[in-house]
């Protein structure tokens, strides 16, 4: 099956390997005459790292990147909380984390804002010339 590399944005074939009773892609390109292969993930999700981390990772291609995050700042969160609980020594550390990753939400919701502006600006313009 032909696909849009999540890795460089190129085509290529999605190609499924085994190891070890597991299914994991990759997406094969032809550069130069050369086989490029790049590993994009488990074709379901990572065991032992979703035990873990509780992120839900997947593949590039199936990743809901909306949940992912909301799974990372939930967990955050909660640990924190825990965190908070168990060792009272440490609360202006913490602070300091969750004041770097408000801050750090703040920037990428407005750099996403930006983003959602230029391709909203391109798809009207793109509409207005397909309408001619």
């Amino acid at each position: 099956m032909v696909v849009i590399c999540p890795r460089c944005g190129q085509l290529g074939y999605l190609d499924v390997m085994r190891i070890k009773g597991r299914e994991y892609y990759r997406v094969i390109h032809l550069v130069a005459d050369k086989r490029v292969k790049h590993y994009i993930g488990a074709r379901d999700t990572y065991i032992y790292v979703n035990k873990l981390h509780k992120l839900d990772l997947t593949n590039l291609l199936n990743q809901d990147i909306t949940l992912l995050i909301r799974n990372a700042v939930d967990n955050f969160i909660e640990l924190s909380r825990v965190y908070a609980r168990s060792k009272q020594s440490d609360l202006k550390e913490l602070l300091g984390k969750i004041k770097q990753i408000m801050h750090t939400l703040v920037m990428c919701a407005e750099n996403l804002e930006k983003l959602y502006n230029e391709l909203s600006s391109e798809l009207s313009e793109s509409e207005i010339v397909e309408s001619e």
